[in-house]
């Protein structure tokens, strides 16, 4: 009886290692070459199932799984929409800035819905120059932002608060390969040849696994952040995170004047 025992958490005991030895041999860096002078894809998964995508413009990251030879991702998401806001002694009114992707079609309101929320950019806008920055004449403690994309059907209403008496704002918006959960898989051989660990610098390394572990919207907005305004030289003081709510979609209405306008066919 107690032989049969050992023998049955050996056979366990292997059934768990042959379970765990795909992921562990898989980990690794691999590099897909890419057509376009940009260069190829890398990708690092580590042996805790996290990964990154490095790319040309950019990076992702998430989770991935092995079945068989088939390596699955699945993109951590990010907020559609982040708001920060600063007080600014002398300023009058309130300015508004926007750090947004412009394909995104994003509508705002303020301090209340009332039906009708404005367009940031006119429809089919182009030739885009910003900083786009707005001044208002009024006190904003309520800010409102949805994406109207028609490829983005599912994208909830942000309410943001400005309890703090702000009177200056900074909205990002991010591509939607960063606010949306994307899922895709990949074979060993599609993936590319793998790499040793070795082949990545020390650097590097840290750079990725800080990536893995940082918040992409920050609480606090600080001049050294990439994301911070770099043309403001009067003020270098930081933006301080407002809070959050998201709701479904209501109904309302899109004011046809647009707060810019911006079109190659302008004379």
């Amino acid at each position: 009886m107690k032989n049969t025992i050992l023998l049955i958490v050996f056979l366990l005991s292997v059934g768990v290692n042959a379970q765990e030895k795909p992921a562990e041999n898989s980990a690794g860096i691999y590099h897909q070459r890419g057509n376009s002078p940009e260069g190829g894809t890398n990708y690092i998964l580590f042996p805790d199932q996290q990964f990154v995508i490095a790319f040309f413009g950019g990076m992702l990251k998430g989770m991935w799984q092995q079945q068989g030879d088939q390596i699955n991702f699945k993109t951590t998401a990010v907020p559609h929409y982040s708001c920060y806001g600063r007080y600014v002694a002398g300023l009058k009114g309130t300015q508004i800035r926007f750090k947004i992707n412009e394909p995104n079609q994003t509508l705002v309101a303020w301090n209340t819905l009332a039906g009708e929320m404005t367009p940031v950019f006119n429809k089919e806008a182009n030739c885009f120059m910003p900083p786009y920055i707005l001044d208002l004449d009024q006190e904003v403690k309520k800010i409102y932002l949805l994406q109207n994309s028609a490829y983005l059907p599912e994208t909830p209403m942000y309410e943001f608060t400005n309890d703090q008496n702000f009177n200056e704002f900074l909205i990002i918006n991010l591509k939607p390969d960063y606010t949306e959960v994307k899922e895709f898989s990949l074979t060993m051989n599609t993936l590319g040849k793998k790499h040793p660990w070795s082949s990545l610098s020390e650097e590097d390394l840290y750079y990725f696994k800080k990536y893995l572990n940082t918040i992409q919207f920050p609480t606090r907005l600080d001049p050294e952040n990439p994301i911070y305004p770099k043309t403001e030289s009067h003020n270098s003081d930081s933006y301080v995170q407002l809070k959050a709510e998201n709701y479904p979609k209501p109904e309302f209405r899109i004011r046809s004047k647009p707060y810019f306008h911006f079109s190659c066919d302008d004379p």
